[in-house]
């Protein structure tokens, strides 16, 4: 068996997120992996009861301390997809080749994303802030501050040509 190691680090930049992806592999190896990492905001707090899935059932929440483990995965390229409560959903393509691997997932808040979503309704793009919206409903569609800006962009995407008008003025005079 080949013992020549290698080091590696990459780090990918998402809307509003950011992973990075850190291991020691082997060259060529081929079985089960364990997928350990953390989940944190920006200022590096820890998220608990952070939802993250690789597909397939291998799925796990983070604890108090934002860590999450998944053992015996195969080594291959996987979907990690996450999201929880008050937190931007997340996902991304990851390959795992090596023995042990450990993620680092720093999610924006959903406060975050509403900015976000307001500077899209500014610049009447509301399908793209319709879009994004939708990407974060799986964990935060029982939230009234959620129900409320998805009102508001349908309200913004349906109005008539004197409503789309006014809007304007008052955007321009801000």
């Amino acid at each position: 068996m080949n013992k020549f190691f290698r080091f590696f680090s990459v780090t990918i930049v998402l809307t509003g997120s950011l992973f990075s992806f850190l291991g020691c592999a082997t060259k060529g190896f081929e079985g089960k992996a364990v997928c350990s990492g953390r989940v944190c905001s920006p200022d590096g707090t820890a998220v608990s009861g952070y939802h993250v899935s690789f597909g397939d059932g291998l799925e796990a929440v983070t604890g108090i301390n934002g860590v999450f483990m998944i053992p015996d995965m195969n080594a291959g390229e996987y979907v990690l997809t996450g999201g929880g409560k008050g937190w931007a959903s997340v996902s991304e393509k990851v390959v795992f080749s090596d023995r042990k691997s450990i993620v680092t997932v720093q999610v924006s808040s959903m406060n975050d994303v509403y900015k976000n979503v307001e500077k899209l309704i500014r610049s009447y793009s509301f399908d793209s802030a319709e879009n994004l919206l939708a990407s974060q409903k799986k964990y935060n569609q029982d939230d009234d501050v959620f129900d409320f800006y998805c009102s508001l962009v349908s309200f913004c995407k349906n109005q008539s040509e004197q409503e789309k008008l006014t809007m304007k003025k008052i955007l321009e005079a801000k």
